[in-house]
C-alpha cells in the first residue's frame, strides 16, 4: 500500500529519535535519482554528512560523498561505500539504472511544480517523470525501499507551505495521483531543500519510511 507524508508545520516527524533503525539500516546502500535541479545533490549530501548545501549544484559528472557521520542525528547507519551523486540528464540514465540492482535504498525526486505545470514543457518533464518509475521498479531488488519525493513544493502557484488544504490539494492533483499510482508499494512525501531546517524536516519524513519499511520485514 502507498504510505504518503506531506509534512503541514512540519509536525508529523519531528525530533525523533528511531530505537533500532541504526541496526535497520546499518550497510544499507542508497541512491537518489530524479532531473537537474530536483535537489538530488542536497539530499546526497544530508545523507552521506548530515548537511545541507546552499543553493543549485550543477554537475558536469557523477560526484561521491563518503559518508563522514551517516546523518548521525537521524540516527541512520548507512554503507561505508561512497554515495554517488548523479547528474539528471539522460546520458547518466544507464550508468544509474545498472546501478539499481545493488542498492537497498532508492529515493526518486521530482519537483512538484513541474509535475502541475499543463504548459508544453510541463508535459515533456512529466512524461520523463512517469518514463523513469516503471524503470526503476523494474531494475530495484526485490524488497529494497522505494521512496518518491516531490520538492520545490513552495514554488507552486497560489500554494501556500504549511497551509493543509494546500497540501492537500497537492496530494489530491491528478497528476500527482497519476504519478503516485504507479508506484502503489512505495513511499511517497514532498516538502523543500533551500532552507536547512525545513531540508532536515523533510529528510527526516523519508527516514520515518526507512524506519516503517524495515520494521514490516
Amino acid at each position: 500500500m502507498l504510505q504518503i507524508i506531506i509534512p503541514v508545520g512540519f509536525t508529523v516527524v519531528g525530533y525523533f529519535i528511531f530505537r533500532g533503525i541504526k541496526k535497520k539500516t546499518k550497510g544499507k546502500k542508497l541512491i537518489v535519482l530524479g532531473k537537474t535541479g530536483t535537489g538530488k545533490s542536497s539530499l546526497v549530501q544530508a545523507f552521506a554528512e548530515g548537511t545541507i548545501p546552499k543553493g543549485h549544484v550543477n554537475l558536469a559528472g557523477v560526484r561521491t560523498f563518503v559518508p563522514k557521520i551517516n546523518a548521525k542525528e537521524l540516527g541512520l547507519e548507512l554503507s561505508e561505500e561512497p554515495i554517488e551523486d548523479f547528474p539528471g540528464v539522460n546520458e547518466f540514465r544507464k550508468i544509474w539504472q545498472e546501478k539499481l540492482p545493488e542498492k537497498d535504498l532508492i529515493i526518486y525526486l521530482f519537483r512538484a511544480d513541474h509535475l502541475l505545470d499543463n504548459e508544453k514543457n510541463g508535459k515533456r518533464i512529466r512524461a520523463d517523470i512517469m518514463s523513469d518509475i516503471p524503470h526503476i521498479l523494474a531494475k530495484k531488488k526485490r524488497g529494497a525501499f522505494f521512496c518518491i519525493v516531490g520538492t520545490h513544493l513552495d514554488l507552486l502557484h497560489n500554494f501556500t507551505f504549511g497551509k493543509y488544504e494546500d497540501h492537500r490539494s497537492f496530494e489530491e492533483h491528478k497528476n500527482v495521483r497519476d504519478l503516485l499510482s504507479l508506484a502503489e508499494t512505495s513511499y511517497f512525501c514532498a516538502g523543500k531543500l533551500n532552507e536547512e531546517k525545513l531540508a532536515k524536516d523533510l529528510v527526516r519524513s523519508i527516514v520515518c519510511y526507512i524506519d516503517n519499511h524495515y520494521s514490516d520485514k
